[in-house]
């Protein structure tokens, strides 16, 4: 896995620097859509979220690299 954010950007981009929200080069999900990042606290902690194969965020299919659904 790779352990910093250079090596993450280079994984999932294959080098080229990435827009991070929006435009015509933003990361985008297997389904095309935009991946939304949020900054979690004042740490270098961030969630980043998939719309899903539904392309709504929001909904029930939404993929996430945190979990935080309650119980």
């Amino acid at each position: 896995m790779p352990d910093g954010q250079d090596k993450w950007v280079e994984a999932l981009t294959g080098g080229d620097d990435p827009e991070i929200e929006g435009g015509e080069d933003a990361l985008t999900d297997p389904w095309g859509t935009p991946l939304q990042y949020e900054k979690l606290g004042k740490g270098n902690r961030f969630k980043i979220t998939s719309a899903g194969p539904d392309g709504e965020f929001g909904t029930d299919d939404d993929i996430t690299n945190i979990n935080d659904k309650k119980k």
